[in-house]
């Protein structure tokens, strides 16, 4: 009878031992430091971070060209007129300019 309980009470302790282990490895390779989870995390991170980089690049494109075109060797005329109106308040003789006042109060 003793020799069974022992071999009862060896069987249940691996068996313990053996599913402690596996819970063990198990909620480290889902959530440990570089788990499921995380990689997942990093995965969208990297996908956020290229979509990021797609629209700065093509914004510095945009502005590489402008300024391509503001260069005395490749002047566009219609940039540098737009460039003037802008910064200096510039308007040609046949603009319609129309003054809005801001600080008067919308009527009911």
């Amino acid at each position: 009878m003793r020799n069974h309980f022992l071999k009862f009470l060896n069987h249940s302790l691996r068996a313990s031992l053996l599913a402690g282990i596996t819970l063990y490895l198990g909620y480290h390779v889902i959530q440990g430091e570089n788990g499921v989870i995380k990689w997942l995390k990093i995965t969208q991170q990297i996908e956020f971070t290229t979509i990021k980089l797609t629209e700065a690049s093509n914004q510095r494109q945009k502005l590489e060209n402008r300024v391509r075109l503001l260069r005395s060797e490749s002047l566009d005329p219609d940039l540098l007129e737009e460039r003037a109106r802008v910064v200096l308040n510039y308007a040609g003789q046949k603009d319609q300019i129309i003054f809005v006042d801001s600080t008067a109060s919308n009527p009911p």
